[in-house]
C-alpha cells in the first residue's frame, strides 16, 4: 500500500511539472524570481564591500580597487538584469513547469557564486580564501555557457523543452571574455597595471555590448 501511495505522489509531482502554469503559479513564479535573486545579489555586494575598503584604507583608489569593484559591479549588474527578465519572460512562463524551475536553479547557483566573488574582491582576500576572483568569475562565465548549452540540447532530447528563444548572444559574450580572463590570467599579466585595465576593459566592453547591442528585453 506504502509503495502505491508513494508511486501515485510521485506521479502526481510528475505530472505538475510537465503541465502549463495558470495564472496563480506565474504570479508566484515572479515572486520567487524577485526575492531570490535580489536577496541573493544584495548578500553579494555586502561581501564585496569589505575586500574593497580594506584596499582603498591602504592604498586609496588604485587601480585593483577601481578595477575589481568595476568589474564586479558591471558584471553582476547584467547578469542580475538578465535573471530577472528572463524568469518572468513570457516565452518561459508559458513552458511546462519543470523548464522554469531548471533556469531558476541555474540561475541561483550563478547569484550564489557572486556571493563568493566578492568576497574575494581583492588580491588579499584572494590569497587567504585560497581561490581568487578571476578563477570564481570564469566559473560564473562557464555555469552560463553551459547553461545555454543545456537548454539547446534538452529541447533537441525532449520535446516539451524545445524553447522559441535561446540567449545563444550571452553565451557568446560569456565565451569571449572567459577566453580573455583565462589567457590574461594563465599569463599573470591580471597582476600587473595594465592587465588589471586590460581585465576591466574586456568587462566593461561584454556589459556595454550585452546592454546596449543585443538587449534581448527591450529595457534601453
Amino acid at each position: 500500500m506504502g509503495s502505491i501511495n508513494s508511486n501515485h505522489s510521485w506521479a502526481a509531482k510528475r505530472i505538475h511539472l510537465l503541465k502549463k502554469p495558470d495564472k496563480k503559479i506565474v504570479e508566484r513564479r515572479n515572486l520567487l524570481a524577485q526575492l531570490f535573486v535580489v536577496l541573493l545579489l544584495g548578500v553579494a555586494y555586502q561581501e564585496m564591500i569589505s575586500p574593497i575598503k580594506s584596499v582603498i584604507r591602504v592604498e586609496g583608489f588604485s587601480t585593483e580597487a577601481v578595477v575589481f569593484f568595476g568589474v564586479f559591479f558591471l558584471t553582476s549588474l547584467r547578469f542580475f538584469i538578465g535573471a530577472q527578465l528572463h524568469l518572468v519572460n513570457e516565452s518561459l512562463l508559458k513552458m511546462r513547469s519543470g523548464v522554469w524551475f531548471f533556469d531558476f536553479m541555474i540561475i541561483i547557483f550563478e547569484m550564489v557564486i557572486f556571493i563568493f566573488l566578492g568576497g574575494v574582491a581583492s588580491f588579499d582576500a584572494g590569497r587567504l580564501a585560497g581561490i581568487d576572483f578571476f578563477e570564481l568569475l570564469m566559473t560564473v562565465y562557464i555555469v552560463d555557457i553551459f547553461w545555454v548549452i543545456l537548454q539547446v540540447a534538452l529541447g533537441k532530447i525532449f520535446s516539451s523543452w524545445k524553447r522559441s528563444f535561446i540567449p545563444l548572444k550571452w553565451a557568446l559574450i560569456n565565451l569571449g571574455a572567459l577566453l580573455s580572463t583565462a589567457l590574461l590570467y594563465c599569463s599573470s599579466a591580471v597582476y600587473s597595471g595594465a592587465g588589471m585595465i586590460i581585465f576591466g576593459a574586456v568587462n566593461a566592453i561584454a556589459f556595454i555590448i550585452d546592454i546596449f547591442f543585443i538587449d534581448y528585453f527591450k529595457i534601453i
